[in-house]
């Protein structure tokens, strides 16, 4: 039998690649290694079986840094955001993890806008190393290429998409597209993970 392929759901941080995984774990994709909400996998600091993989969807996030393993025959899924709105939504999730840090050290400062458009800047510029990256374990056609506004904008078309793109067993567009929150498109002042790990908890 031959081997599945692997589909890798990659961008950089908080491109929305934590919604897709959403939307393909709700569709039927197997998700090995991953866990609810934010399904990310780090390869130099996790054993990770191929073979678990193959069939199943991951998250990786800076794949320019973090390579997957050479070998296996992978599919991508690369996720493009308004770098500014990006590099704002960053901003806040590091700020909110500094909450769970020790004490002793201090509260991290509010970002300046000087700040938020260097780091819209380095994602711009890191964007072409990840494309290469990519093309160096699967061809173009292997390759889709989203937008997170647009996944906001049109749930349905965004989960018919993925199910026509993804290989394996159909997949549930409807039960893919009810995972989109209606919202907007710019940085969201709070956390949305924080209140989904609540509502998973709670048994929302």
């Amino acid at each position: 039998m031959p081997n599945k392929p692997i589909t890798i759901v990659a961008g950089f941080g908080r491109c929305g690649s934590s919604l897709v995984m959403q939307m393909l774990a709700a569709g039927g994709m197997p998700t090995p290694y991953a866990i609810f909400p934010s399904y990310e996998i780090d390869f130099a600091h996790t054993q990770v079986l191929i073979s678990a993989l193959q069939g199943g969807a991951i998250k990786v996030l800076d794949p320019h840094i973090n390579r997957p393993p050479v070998g296996p025959e992978y599919r991508w899924i690369w996720l493009d955001r308004d770098p500014v709105e990006q590099a704002k939504s960053m901003a806040k999730f590091w700020k909110a993890a500094m909450v769970e840090a020790p004490s002793n050290i201090p509260p991290m400062p509010e970002f300046t806008g000087d700040q938020i458009a260097k780091l819209a800047e380095a994602f711009k510029r890191n964007r072409p190393r990840a494309n290469g990256v990519m093309l160096k374990y699967t061809p173009a056609s292997g390759i889709l290429k989203l937008r997170f506004e647009a996944f906001l904008h049109d749930p349905a078309w965004a989960a018919h998409l993925l199910k026509g793109f993804c290989p394996g067993p159909m997949l549930d567009e409807k039960a893919m597209a009810a995972q989109v929150k209606a919202r907007s498109t710019k940085c969201l002042p709070y956390m949305l993970e924080f209140e989904q790990m609540e509502e998973a908890k709670n048994g929302a």
